[in-house]
């Protein structure tokens, strides 16, 4: 693991940032419009911040005299921006690395916390971005999500198992028939039913302990304490460890999503059979004909990261975006679909493109307010990242994006940035 993985600073300081950054003490930033994403905005309101967490939202809230205070009248206040695929913190051979089935892995056994762009990431406000192994594997491992850091050579995690990775119908190149589509499909549900299995003969044995356990106790209480002369049965056999089966058991077991990389309809739908047929908490990732079958994803309750939104942030088109439509998550949330928005760069830096691709869907359809979600709150309840990021409230931890306008402007500017509590960013302070 790259030992500098883990939740190493509660406040970070940054050279040029002004005095007001609060460092670990109180800060409090006052008199913005706070699109706090989880109820109606707050003009005029006030963030209270101590030791990296949002202490207070609202319009009356009490300032401590020995706060720092920040003026951000006329300014709009929202959660940090969260990439829901990104390719920040990889190395590029990760990126080409091929393996059948490799659910063990964890992405953050692989990353590079000397990441470049992480800088310029941060500051278009994107506080936070979802990582994974590539789309080369029919199940790659664990993903997690990661802060953006301004330091290089740290990174702090959020979650580092938010899904366990997949693919149907990826093609490694820019051919892909419909038979290899379907074996991919194929070898996952093995994959999935020798779990299943695998699962089924750990019960019986637990249940065979059970039983032994009994038997034993009561041959000994017979004997009266004397192992000798007991007539003790014969202990179960263990059965062996397959790490793949073990951590797709989670999988079964509901504690995790299986998050599955489907372009074209037939690949979407397969993914959906796993859900069916299994019951397991499914992601769908892409998902670029999402729009084609948007009732059969919704009745199924399966949240979606569109990416990319605009084949323009992600670097050439692949063949696998051919059908590919702005419209797409506008459809997906009209029909009840839960979305988030992912940029599905081509390397790291394209993550800065996050509230361009909120921008972007609003501007094909996708409810505003509903968009802004899709990079905030959305993105981190499908991540299984919600209880420290995606919305600015008590006990959240303090990532914060001040703008000069609209978020969804084009026109409008980041002026700071805020992450875990102290100004990561703040325009002009670097000149």
């Amino acid at each position: 693991m790259v030992p500098v993985v883990a939740a190493l600073l509660a406040a970070l300081q940054v050279p040029g940032a002004p005095e007001s950054s609060g460092g670990p003490g109180i800060l409090a930033i006052e008199g913005a419009r706070i699109l706090t994403m989880t109820g109606s905005p707050v003009d005029s309101g006030t963030v209270l911040i101590a030791d990296g967490k949002v202490k207070a939202v609202g319009a009356s809230v009490e300032v401590p005299a020995d706060a720092k205070r920040i003026d951000a009248r006329g300014k709009t206040l929202i959660p940090g921006l969260i990439d829901a695929l990104s390719r920040l913190y990889l190395y590029p051979e990760e990126l080409t690395e091929s393996t059948a089935l490799a659910p063990e892995f964890r992405i953050v056994d692989g990353i590079d916390p000397y990441a470049k762009h992480t800088d310029e990431v941060l500051r278009y406000g994107v506080t936070a971005v979802h990582v994974a192994p590539g789309n080369r594997s029919l199940i790659g491992g664990t993903t997690a999500v990661l802060k953006v850091e301004p330091q290089a050579g740290t990174v702090e995690l959020v979650t580092d198992c938010a899904a366990v990775r997949g693919q149907i119908g990826v093609p490694a190149g820019d051919t892909n028939s419909s038979l290899a589509r379907l074996t991919t499909y194929a070898a996952i549900r093995d994959a999935l039913l020798s779990t299943r299995d695998d699962l089924f003969t750990r019960g019986k044995y637990d249940r065979d302990v059970a039983r032994y356990d009994k038997k034993r106790a009561e041959a000994l209480t017979k004997a009266g304490g004397d192992v000798v002369k007991a007539q003790l049965p014969e202990r179960p056999r263990k059965p062996g460890t397959d790490r793949t089966n073990a951590v797709l058991a989670r999988v079964l077991k509901g504690e995790i999503p299986l998050q599955i990389e489907a372009y074209r309809v037939a690949d979407i739908l397969n993914a959906l059979r796993l859900k069916d047929e299994f019951g397991i908490p499914l992601v769908l990732l892409g998902c670029s004909e999402g729009y084609r079958i948007p009732d059969e994803i919704a009745r199924r309750h399966v949240p979606v990261i569109v990416a990319p939104v605009s084949l323009s942030f992600s670097g050439p088109a692949p063949l696998r975006y051919g059908e590919h439509s702005r419209a797409n998550a506008a459809v997906l949330a009209k029909a009840g679909v839960n979305v988030a928005l992912g940029v599905g760069g081509a390397d790291g830096l394209h993550s800065k493109f996050v509230r361009a691709c909120a921008a972007v869907a609003a501007a094909n359809g996708l409810d505003r307010d509903l968009a802004l979600r899709a990079v905030t709150v959305n993105a981190a309840e499908i991540l299984g990242a919600s209880n420290r990021i995606g919305t600015i409230a008590d006990g959240k931890d303090a990532d914060l994006v001040l703008l000069d306008g609209d978020p969804l402007s084009t026109l409008s500017t980041v002026e700071m940035v805020v992450l875990d509590g102290a100004v990561a960013y703040q325009k002009g302070a670097d000149r």
